[in-house]
Formats: C-alpha cells, sequence, structure tokens
C-alpha cells in the first residue's frame, strides 16, 4: 500500500506542544536574570528601584509566555477541507499561477496575523508533508525569513502554506528566539487543525489552494486557526 493511503494515525505525526523555554530561552533567560538580580538587590538594601526592576522583569517574562498561548480549537466536520492556519485577517484573496509545490493554478490567501493575534500555526489539512523550505531573509527578494510547507491530501490535492515572519524581527538580535517555528518536517503527517509551529510576534501567511476548489472567505473576515474553512473541495 502507498504511504499515501495510510491513515494519518498510522504514520509518523510529531507532537503538538510548543515550548516556551525551548522556542525563547534566550529572552526567558536574560529576564529570569533581571528579576533574579532585583531580587537580590531587594533583600539587601530595601530600595524601591530595586522593586521597580523586578516588577518590569516579571511583568516581561508573563508577555513572553502570553505570546506561546494555544487556546484550544474545534476542527470543522468535512472531508478535504483547507482550515485556517493562523488565527488573523484577511488582506487579499487572488487567482495565481503556483509554480513552487501545486505547479497549477491556485487560490491565494493572505492572512495578516498581528502581534495581539494568537501566534500558534496549525495544519490546514490533512496529509503528508512533501514540500518544506527555509529561506532566510535576503533570499530571491525576501525581506524576512520565510518558510514554505507544502502538504498533499490522500486525494491527491495539494495545499502550500507560505510563513513570513514579521518585520519586528529585524531589530532583534538573534539570541531573543526563532523567528519561526515548525514542528513537523518532509514525511511527516499531519492532522488537519494539529499545532504545527509558532510564528512569533506575527507576519503573514500565505495559503495556496487548488484553484478547484470552493473559497468560501473573503478580504475582511477574521479567521481562527485550525476552525474557519478557507475552501471546501
Amino acid at each position: 500500500m502507498s504511504p499515501n493511503t495510510l491513515p494519518v494515525n498510522s504514520l509518523n505525526t510529531p507532537d503538538s506542544y510548543i515550548s516556551t523555554l525551548d522556542q525563547a530561552s534566550g529572552v526567558v533567560t536574560l529576564l529570569g536574570a533581571v528579576g533574579l538580580a532585583g531580587t537580590l538587590g531587594w533583600l539587601l538594601r530595601r530600595k524601591p528601584g530595586w522593586f521597580v526592576l523586578i516588577a518590569a522583569s516579571q511583568s516581561a517574562l508573563a508577555g513572553v509566555f502570553w505570546l506561546f498561548r494555544n487556546p484550544p480549537r474545534s476542527n470543522p466536520p468535512g472531508d478535504g477541507l483547507v482550515v485556517a492556519p493562523c488565527d488573523g485577517e484577511v488582506r487579499q484573496v487572488a487567482l495565481v499561477q503556483e509554480p513552487r509545490f501545486l505547479k497549477a493554478p491556485a487560490y491565494q490567501v493572505t492572512i495578516r496575523v498581528r502581534p495581539g493575534d494568537v501566534q500558534v500555526t496549525r495544519a490546514p489539512s490533512e496529509g503528508i508533508v512533501r514540500y518544506r523550505r527555509y529561506q532566510p531573509a535576503g533570499q530571491q527578494d525576501e525581506r524576512n525569513d520565510v518558510l514554505w510547507v507544502g502538504i498533499r491530501q490522500s486525494s491527491g490535492a495539494k495545499v502550500l502554506v507560505k510563513l513570513r515572519a514579521s518585520s519586528f524581527w529585524r531589530f532583534m538580535p538573534t539570541f531573543v528566539g526563532r523567528r519561526i517555528t515548525t514542528l513537523i518536517d518532509l514525511e511527516d503527517a499531519a492532522r488537519q487543525g494539529q499545532v504545527t509551529g509558532h510564528l512569533p510576534l506575527g507576519g503573514e501567511v500565505q495559503v495556496y489552494i487548488p484553484a478547484t476548489g470552493q473559497i468560501t472567505i473573503g478580504p475582511g473576515l477574521r479567521v481562527r486557526a485550525g476552525e474557519t474553512v478557507l475552501a471546501r473541495p
């Protein structure tokens, strides 16, 4: 039996867990050290400035963990659906020629993910990862880091996701954390709505859907990762 026809559960399905310490260990360590220094200073000298330092570091640390929040989502019923891979606002829906993975006409759905949105990304459909490429900033006229992930459904239909990191990363040191995180690799199986990565500080996500599908959203609509249906077969 071909791997394309095997149930997803019988293949390598990665864990759907995003660790804050793993993804942003540098900034967590820095803020923890600042908080510890403030605590020692307060115990030794009892000056208000140390207490302010403690409060500031703890607030910033809470903000970091808030960026990695992962609220539960309910997958919509139905076969062959393409759901939103991220939270955000649909900026554009266009019919284009997709030469990288689909190699056919496709609907390009562009979603803007703002820093305040949930930044966990999810698989738009069930299938096998057949394409994956990380593209650092500066390559092929891209000003920000880009990650491409292509999924092939059991029906043979293909869906391609392009994640572009936020422009905020241009002003941040490399130790702060990963610009784009992904939990799935080539030949991994993905479940629809499964957590697949993280887009810290937001950014832009483009979903390429076969032109044979029926688009169910339009510009200006707010979508929720794993729940909002972008297209039906």
